[in-house]
């Protein structure tokens, strides 16, 4: 099997084989220091560019493939591009290619599997990185008895395509449940191109082909100065600090340039800079898009999609798809869960037992269970509003769950440049390492309401939280201005401007420590409602930067937001219409209740796609066709094909 066989030849974004290029030979020298999971692809791009390797950096991924840490799927990943890819496997001794293909053909590929081990099987990006290297492995190893499991290299083979093609069907159909990741993608990223490059089955190559076009359209659409900026199932402090802290980022320099400085371990980045896939040409258009412009896509799925997904009722199928979406305690999965746990010696974070009991209750209170939603890591069906303009860029899940537990996921955020983020938070914990943290995910999720460039976010029953309190970090030293406009903050930064209000009283505390040079908001009672604006000088249509401020913060404190007494809050937007925002999100707009439409699976200036069918999108410079119609029937797929003009 030779890589690239399945090369698509269309034109790619300017510049891009340039950046590949300068890429792979800065991370061949700047990692030679580099230890750790990730290390491995600092060798990749070595072996690739032809200069000289460190042995030790591939001693140490034996030691962690062999050892079987958690993430050893991330090493393992590397580890095979490096010896599938032909200019880095010619580049690899006898005695390193040996080793390698011994530590692939005696891991542990699936939880059903001998042995016990801390690695983490189930997960969204877990499981495209288990099922396609152990498509990989056996590919390479049809005849040969993998010495932990007895089966042969085929049944790896075998198992590893089915469940892989399973997870890329469920995708091309949905979307990804950790959506907008920007830590994940890359993961992801790397599953999609090796399965690109190495898979056997030109379909599986092709469906794989399909998904990378859609996750780095969506990767450009929700991007600003380089930076993946939105609403994300599954973040991290550092990415909340500095947008450019991410793969998403590294990626995004790679696909469309910027000045931020890539990663040179990106797992991602590199896999992408050593695949023969071409990016479409429309990425550079989408990614430096300003707007204004507002993008509205549907992701995930619900434990109650099963039927039309085709899921099963087998314990292991039900665990394998829906343990991917953070759903292990669901009352249509929590058995499944138990089965599982026992069977198989897989641990949880929380018992299945905890959730039982749970619906247990509600059972016995109100004669049926109803509230299901009592999982935290839940990345369940998820509607995204993005809304693009010179400047500033807002973005929110729209009713995410309202007051359930939550993990990860983050609900919104306005963002003016790298380091100015504005985003609010129910803290779980004073600590960064925790799920949630201090910054990162909420200890119950809020109702966010999204209408273009204004947004509402209420939090309800924090008074029973061990932090009864939503905060806002402001970055007052990542802005150009920052002060109170009455009742409201407002914030610039070039052309951005950002404004903020609260329903309840504040506190202002100075942020030391990583976030030092920010500003803490902290509500002084636990259910409270955040209102988020965001506009440009140009809006503003001011003679100068000044004036524009003047006149944003007196269009502001113009729409009048109260709080009512039963919670609510009215307001009046922009255009002067009278909104009503109310728990768990009902709008009403200028008296009349809103009934709003599910999002498509994408909506946006560039093409609009529902779920399960082909994406045409079209701009500037020409038109991109994504065939996933075609791929989720399974007929053999077309290629993406870029039309020019």
């Amino acid at each position: 099997m030779t890589i690239g066989s399945r090369h698509r030849d269309r034109a790619t974004v300017p510049g891009y084989h340039e950046r590949r290029r300068a890429y792979l030979a800065s991370s061949a020298e700047v990692t030679r220091d580099v230890r750790g999971r990730t290390a491995i692809f600092g060798e990749i791009a070595r072996r690739v560019v032809g200069s000289p390797g460190e042995p030790e950096v591939i001693e140490d991924a034996l030691t962690i493939i062999d050892s079987r840490i958690d993430c050893a799927d991330f090493t393992l990943g590397g580890v095979l591009r490096l010896l599938r890819h032909p200019l880095s496997a010619a580049r690899l001794s006898p005695s390193e290619r040996t080793a390698l293909e011994r530590a692939a053909t005696g891991f542990r590929y699936w939880w059903d599997q001998p042995g016990e081990d801390a690695m983490c099987f189930h997960t969204e990006n877990h499981r495209a990185l288990f099922h396609s290297a152990e498509m990989i492995a056996g590919q390479g190893h049809p005849n040969t008895t993998f010495r932990l499991t007895a089966m042969s290299g085929a049944e790896h083979r075998q198992h590893g395509e089915a469940t892989l093609r399973e997870w890329c069907l469920h995708r091309a159909q949905t979307g990804w449940s950790e959506w907008l990741s920007s830590t994940y993608i890359e993961h992801h990223l790397m599953a999609l191109l090796n399965t690109y490059d190495f898979a056997q089955d030109s379909s599986l190559s092709a469906l794989a082909g399909d998904l990378l076009d859609v996750m780095l359209v969506e990767l450009a659409l929700h991007s600003r100065d380089g930076a993946l900026v939105a609403s994300q199932g599954r973040i991290y402090p550092r990415t909340l600090r500095d947008s450019r802290d991410s793969g998403a980022a590294s990626i995004s320099w790679l696909l469309w340039g910027g000045e931020q400085e890539p990663d040179p371990c990106s797992v991602g980045t590199v896999a992408l800079a050593t695949s023969l896939y071409t990016p479409p040409a429309i990425l550079e258009d989408l990614g430096r898009a300003e707007g204004p412009e507002t993008i509205r896509a549907r992701m995930s799925f619900d434990v109650e999609d099963a039927g039309e997904l085709g899921v099963g009722e087998s314990a292991e199928e039900r665990a394998r798809v829906f343990w991917a979406l953070g759903e292990f305690g669901h009352p249509g999965v929590w058995s499944a869960s138990a089965d599982v746990c026992t069977r198989y010696g897989q641990r949880l974070d929380t018992p299945p037992e905890f959730y039982r009991q749970q619906y247990e209750q509600q059972v016995s209170e109100h004669g049926r269970i109803v509230d299901p939603h009592r999982d935290r890591h839940a990345l369940s069906s998820v509607e995204v509003t993005t809304h693009r303009r010179p400047g500033a860029t807002l973005s929110s899940a729209q009713v995410f769950r309202p007051g359930a537990p939550g993990y990860q996921q983050h609900v919104w955020q306005a963002t003016l440049g790298p380091e100015a983020q504005v985003f609010s938070t129910a803290p779980g914990s004073l600590e960064d390492t925790d799920r949630p943290g201090w910054w990162n995910g909420n200890s119950l999720l809020p109702a966010a309401v999204q209408r273009d460039d204004l947004m509402v976010v209420t939090y309800r029953g924090l008074a029973h939280q061990k932090l009864a309190y939503s905060h806002v970090r402001w970055p007052e030293n990542a802005l150009d201005f920052s002060a109170r406009a009455g009742s409201w903050w407002i914030g610039s930064l070039g052309q951005g401007l950002v404004g903020l209000w609260c329903s309840a009283e504040c506190a202002e505390m100075d942020l030391t420590g990583p976030d030092d040079g920010a500003i803490e908001l902290r509500t002084l009672s636990p259910d409270a409602s955040w209102i988020c604006f965001t506009s440009d000088v140009a809006a503003q249509r001011a003679p100068d930067q000044e004036s524009a401020l003047a006149s944003f913060a007196t269009q502001v404190q113009g729409m009048a937001p109260q709080q009512r007494l039963d919670g609510s809050i009215q307001l009046r937007d922009a255009n002067g219409a009278a909104l009503l925002v109310s728990w768990p999100g009902q709008v009403t707009i200028d008296g009349e209740l809103q009934h709003p439409e599910p999002h498509p699976r994408l909506e946006s200036p560039y093409g609009t796609a529902g779920r399960g069918e082909s994406w045409i999108l079209s701009s500037g410079t020409g038109r991109l066709t994504i065939p996933l119609a075609e791929s989720i029937r399974g007929a053999a797929p077309a290629q993406s094909q870029w039309i020019g003009p």
